[in-house]
């Protein structure tokens, strides 16, 4: 995001090399989280209701009511055919996963046995990073069911 007083319309993106994700680029989403590899286009009230980081980033992204039209601090997101981008420099894939975890309720289901490596890294990085707690509890909730940590629990668990 840039901080200055250009008008929004010149801060459209032409640079983005990454490609709109099959499932993850909503019709309706009005915020596009841009990494290397993917486009997702989703929704800035469902990330910020999730999220603090996200909230608090959006927060300074609108335009404050006080602000005096003449003032010079503003903030001009930049702009991917015409709605507002955020650049992660997390993996593509990484972000994948958390945004699944967020619009696909089942996709990790902490009573389900296995999930791969990639998704629970993923999911434990990213939540951590931008603060999604229930992610974040979710996915330590099942580490513990999994891995307890009193040996009674782990025996009781894995017979011998």
């Amino acid at each position: 995001m840039n901080i200055d007083g250009d008008s929004v319309s010149e801060n459209e993106v032409e640079d983005v090399a990454a490609y709109e994700h099959d499932t993850l680029w909503l019709s309706d989403g009005n915020v596009v989280l841009a990494t290397k590899t993917y486009l997702f286009r989703v929704h800035k009230s469902v990330l910020s209701m999730r999220s603090s980081v996200f909230r608090d980033l959006f927060d300074l992204a609108t335009p404050d009511a006080n602000v005096e039209e003449n003032e010079v601090v503003r903030i001009s997101p930049e702009l991917y055919e015409g709605i507002p981008l955020v650049r992660l420099e997390d993996e593509g894939e990484d972000v994948e996963h958390l945004l699944k975890a967020i619009y696909e309720p089942r996709y990790y289901d902490i009573h389900e046995g296995h999930h791969t490596f990639e998704k629970v890294d993923a999911l434990l990085k990213l939540s951590l990073k931008y603060d999604f707690q229930s992610i974040r509890f979710d996915v330590i909730r099942h580490f513990s069911q999994v891995y307890p940590t009193v040996l009674s629990e782990y025996e009781s668990i894995r017979p011998t």
